[in-house]
């Protein structure tokens, strides 16, 4: 989920190539809670060698809703480091989550002109309405878990997978590719 939350930012960051859809049955999300209970960050493709995730979302759950707030960094305009931080809200659904994306909270921090955040934040507006309803439902492929984005329908989005790990503590972000 919180790589296919970064697309928002298509005009400054290069796309990346997705993974391959995993194979496999989805991972009820109440079993992916359990597996991970206490480990309240998500760190979108971690990399050992830096102990550093492209995105980190901070999980919490209260009844049948999961809140996330995820945060990216990417150069800005001016090859500055730009922080892009988005909450969001979402119900589980069976064994997956869901909710609506124009609903979310976006902030940016960085050196930026008002024109250039007035511009990032039109292009992001503009990317959640068009999205609507989102779901998320994980996957075990080696050992690991996979993140998987959806429309309502069940239909995959692109750049909607994605590796994720675990962690008790927030790790360090690095800039996307």
């Amino acid at each position: 989920m919180t790589r296919f939350l970064a697309k928002f930012i298509p005009i400054l960051v290069l796309a990346a190539c997705g993974t391959a859809l995993p194979r496999g049955e989805a991972v009820p999300i109440q079993k992916v809670l359990a597996d991970t209970r206490g480990l309240n960050y998500e760190c979108v493709n971690y990399d050992a060698s830096t102990d550093s995730c492209e995105g980190l979302a901070r999980r919490k759950v209260r009844g049948d809703r999961i809140y996330y707030d995820a945060s990216f960094i990417f150069p800005g305009p001016n090859f500055d480091v730009i922080r892009m931080s988005m909450a969001a809200d979402f119900r589980i659904e069976g064994g997956r989550y869901c909710g609506d994306m124009s609903d979310a909270d976006i902030k940016i921090e960085g050196k930026l002109s008002a024109g250039q955040r007035s511009l990032i934040e039109e292009i992001m507006l503009a990317e959640m309405l068009s999205l609507g309803e989102v779901c998320g439902v994980y996957y075990r492929e080696n050992g690991q878990y996979v993140s998987v984005t959806t429309d309502r329908a069940g239909r995959v989005l692109p750049d909607g997978v994605e590796s994720v790990r675990f962690f008790k503590r927030p790790k360090q972000l690095r800039l996307m590719p």
